[in-house]
């Protein structure tokens, strides 16, 4: 059986006209148990694949960025937006 060419975006369908980025996911969930060794859960792991066009790479991109910047302080934040202006110019 031959896999088939996926030529559409796997979030807004849209055909891919210029570029296509390939994004996988993969987690893996452990607990500590009582006697201090991590035990995996099999039921709680991902593993996914998407091929996005670039306005859906980009939004991605966006969304990612501020989850991360929400779990980081302000004064890091700051030092990271200095290093990104830095490299613009």
């Amino acid at each position: 059986m031959k896999n088939k060419k996926i030529e559409r975006c796997t979030f807004c369908n849209k055909e891919f006209n210029n570029f296509k980025t390939s994004i996988e996911l993969k987690t893996r969930t452990e607990r500590l148990t009582v006697q201090h060794t991590w035990e995996k859960i099999g039921n709680l792991d991902i593993q996914n694949r998407e091929l996005l066009c670039e306005d859906c790479f980009n939004k991605f991109l966006t969304a990612f960025k501020i989850a991360v910047n929400d779990n980081i302080s302000s004064t890091e934040n700051n030092n990271i937006i200095e290093e990104e202006t830095k490299e613009d110019v």
